[in-house]
């Protein structure tokens, strides 16, 4: 079988393309937490929305990604007004899924 270049080069290019467009989705998959920022809750959701894209963009195996927990704990008391005779505050989690890093693997190189 005879592959010309351009075709080639033209596969290479759309190879780059999904990568970068698959990239720049898992960065937004766990945005910082903030103003109308949506975070995701558990850390199986995140895998799994990160295997979707993958999938989406026929990339898997050609990109990594690590996900960790976060936990954020917060003081609050309970009931109203001012702490004077309470019981001691309780703790609340805010719990989510972040992605923490993710990179190239080798084999997604100019291999053609």
């Amino acid at each position: 079988m005879v592959c010309s270049p351009v075709y080639a080069h033209r596969q290479q290019q759309a190879l780059q393309k999904r990568l970068q467009t698959a990239s720049d989705k898992l960065r937004a998959l766990t945005p910082a937490p903030g103003r109308g920022k949506r975070q995701v809750r558990t850390e199986a959701m995140v895998h799994q929305q990160a295997r979707a894209i993958l999938a989406q963009h026929r990339v898997e195996g050609l990109l990594n990604y690590q996900c960790e927990k976060q936990i954020d704990q917060t003081e609050s008391f309970v009931g109203r007004g001012r702490a004077s005779n309470r019981p001691k505050p309780s703790e609340v989690d805010h719990r989510n899924g972040a992605i923490s890093n993710h990179s190239r693997s080798a084999s997604s190189g100019s291999d053609y």
